[in-house]
């Protein structure tokens, strides 16, 4: 059995777009082994990027209907109640700004795992799926094993009596 071993799997639901390794060749840790097609995850990113500019204008809308209606109240000229609404108002645009930028970091963190990486030293034992396949995150698809082949445990019946033959080295 070898020392360690890596059953890889995307960490997103996708389709591959490159597999860069066959079965047979030595990877080392950290080396890129397969990426999902980022296509859609570029459309997401647009799309989030495109949310917080629009949640920026309307945080920067309300900010200056704010401002007025702080002048206003300080005339004497509006109620209470309006100069609140104008507050809620910024507090709820400005809520909008910060939640725009959580999904524009959570579309760009799509970004980064769209690549796999070997988390071992190793040979890649099997590649089970190639360019162009669908792979999914739940339930996990396995797209590579990658085994650590330099130190193997060889598990073998002996009987008893013989046992205090054998010595490390033996063939």
């Amino acid at each position: 059995l070898p020392k360690h071993m890596a059953e890889l799997g995307p960490k997103m639901s996708g389709t591959l777009s490159a597999v860069m390794v066959d079965e047979g060749d030595r990877v080392r840790k950290g080396q890129a082994l397969f990426r999902l097609n980022t296509q859609s995850i570029q459309l997401n990113i647009s799309s989030a990027d495109a949310a917080l500019a629009g949640a920026k204008i309307a945080r920067d809308n309300a900010q200056r209907e704010l401002e007025r209606q702080k002048v206003l109240a300080e005339k004497g000229t509006i109620s209470a109640v309006v100069l609140e609404r104008a507050e809620s108002s910024f507090t709820a645009a400005n809520n909008g700004v910060n939640q725009a930028e959580v999904g524009l970091s959570m579309a760009r963190r799509g970004n980064t795992d769209s690549a796999v990486y070997s988390p071992i030293d190793g040979i890649v034992a099997k590649k089970l799926k190639s360019v162009g396949e669908t792979v999914t995150m739940m339930p996990p698809t396995t797209v590579l094993l990658i085994q650590d082949h330099s130190t193997i445990e060889l598990r073998t019946r002996i009987p008893e009596s013989t046992l205090k033959h054998v010595k490390e080295g033996d063939i």
